[in-house]
């Protein structure tokens, strides 16, 4: 499996034992307020988990300078996906390893636009997700493969096994997120669904490119 997948949302070991025997390069943890936050104690259990070379990503939402340094200093992970609208600016922006995380709307393309201008790379990695990420709403799949001559774009928002061949095919994306789309409950990932996922991924016809997320 070489195409780059992020599954966020792990709460237990079962489901996250399933993604990373199936290959995922990228795991995430919730660190905002949802069904599958996780207190620091166990957080740290199930990153031991994860070997170096897949991606450990903290997700924290909008978290203030304060909050996001604690995470950043209590768990070390590889990445901290952090909501656009509250990217740390400065030199905590340059210091930290940063995934930017657009909700999709009407306006997602003059906000890509300009985080891109600051950052001057087509290798930006930047994740496109729903309006409402963790729920299963769809993005705009017309919309957001508008960004993908870019950068690093990588699509979230209401994926699942049954539309993500689809998905890739009509957005051509340099990776996929998802979280809610193989899950059983709120939190506990189905191995089954991953499986499922992981397949029609690799049988995509543009599942060719893919690394870790993080580009620090």
């Amino acid at each position: 499996m070489s195409y780059f997948v992020k599954i966020c949302g792990f709460t237990e070991t079962n489901g996250l034992e399933a993604a990373l025997a199936a290959g995922v390069q990228s795991v995430g943890f919730v660190f905002d307020p949802s069904p599958r936050r996780l207190d620091y104690d166990t957080a740290r259990r199930l990153m031991a988990m994860v070997p170096d070379h897949v991606e450990n990503v903290a997700v924290v939402g909008r978290p203030n300078e304060r909050l996001l340094l604690e995470i950043w200093h209590a768990l070390k992970p590889d990445c901290l996906q952090v909501m656009a609208d509250a990217m740390p600016k400065g030199e905590l922006a340059d210091r930290l390893p940063l995934l930017p995380a657009f909700p999709d709307g009407p306006d997602l393309h003059r906000q890509v636009d300009a985080y891109l201008a600051r950052k001057k790379s087509a290798e930006t990695q930047v994740l496109a997700d729903s309006a409402a990420p963790g729920t299963g709403v769809l993005t705009d799949w017309n919309r957001v493969a508008g960004l993908r001559s870019r950068c690093r774009l990588i699509l979230a928002g209401g994926l699942t096994p049954r539309n993500v061949a689809e998905a890739i095919r009509q957005v051509k994306p340099w990776g996929v997120d998802l979280c809610s789309g193989v899950e059983s409950s709120p939190g506990v990932k189905d191995p089954s669904l991953i499986e499922m996922f992981m397949t029609a991924v690799q049988s995509s016809t543009h599942a060719d490119n893919g690394v870790k997320a993080s580009e620090k």
